[in-house]
């Protein structure tokens, strides 16, 4: 089943079978203006057994945490906790498991849905949960909210985010503010904090080939100013980590609103600030908020 939203020209695609995924998003850059898409397609057609060497399209969500934790190990307190491997990232972890299995959908009119996903606990994270996606579709922006309510007994660290995969040219200007940075390393795990360039403050195209930075204290707005000048924004709440990533073929960029630093439940253990880990009480619920909007610039 395929949801689809639809808000003036804009039109927004939506999986449920494929862990909630946006498959396309199209938006108008003005008003009158034809839509344009924003995202790198999702084939619809993948299998749902397929979600574990994931297609690289659409947009999903991060839960119950982001990027990879190392060697695939937890340490909360005095206790280790073993998570399954990732075959593509191992011997890591990667992106939680949310994006691979189905979500219900609760509610759906033209312009929005609303979905959720139980997870009874074990298997792919010790803790039970749920996690909520609500997303609500304008002519120039989709908005997505996140949350994720922890309904085990014992507090649980938890982080959201949502992994994008944008339609991008080499010409684009990408512009954003952040303060810290977590320099990547060969397996793309962070090292430790030092302080962030101002890079892209103000916009300016990427470098040729492969990137990816992995950034703190983000002040929850970036733009991609393209040649014509649309613009395409996207801004964040309660998320304050930025992740970048591009191939070397620069076919789609990868802008990843995030809670934490990649592998940050393990810094926070050791004592390293700023990772963003948030250890969440029994039945308290964490959230996050996103749009991401299209327009023509000055």
């Amino acid at each position: 089943m395929i949801v689809t939203l639809t808000s003036g020209s804009a039109m927004l695609r939506l999986a449920p079978a494929l862990g909630a995924r946006i498959t396309r998003l199209a938006l108008q850059p003005a008003a009158y203006a034809a839509p344009r898409e924003v995202l790198f397609p999702f084939p619809e057609d993948a299998a749902p057994d397929a979600l574990l060497h994931w297609p690289k399209g659409g947009l999903y969500p991060l839960v119950p945490y982001s990027n990879r934790i190392r060697d695939a190990a937890l340490r909360i307190g005095g206790t280790l906790h073993a998570l399954p491997p990732h075959p593509d990232a191992a011997p890591h972890s990667l992106h939680g498991h949310a994006h691979r299995v189905a979500w219900s959908v609760l509610a759906q009119a033209a312009d929005s849905v609303a979905l959720d996903v139980i997870h009874p606990g074990g298997g792919e994270w010790p803790w039970r949960f749920t996690a909520g996606l609500q997303v609500r579709l304008e002519p120039q922006a989709a908005i997505i909210a996140l949350a994720l309510t922890n309904d085990d007994d014992s507090a649980m660290p938890a982080g959201l985010g949502l992994h994008p995969y944008f339609q991008h040219d080499a010409t684009d200007r990408l512009g954003f503010r952040a303060q810290t940075d977590w320099p990547v390393t060969p397996d793309f795990l962070a090292a430790p904090p030092v302080p962030a360039p101002a890079d892209y403050d103000p916009p300016c195209p990427l470098p040729p080939g492969g990137l990816s930075l992995y950034r703190s204290e983000w002040d929850g707005h970036g733009t991609l100013r393209q040649a014509d000048g649309t613009v395409l924004s996207l801004s964040a709440e309660n998320l304050t980590h930025l992740v970048l990533h591009r191939p070397d073929d620069g076919r789609y960029l990868c802008l990843e609103p995030t809670s934490h630093a990649p592998d940050g439940f393990n810094f926070a253990e050791q004592g390293i600030l700023g990772s963003g880990r948030v250890m969440l009480p029994p039945g308290q619920t964490l959230t996050a908020l996103v749009r991401i909007g299209l327009s023509r610039g000055d």
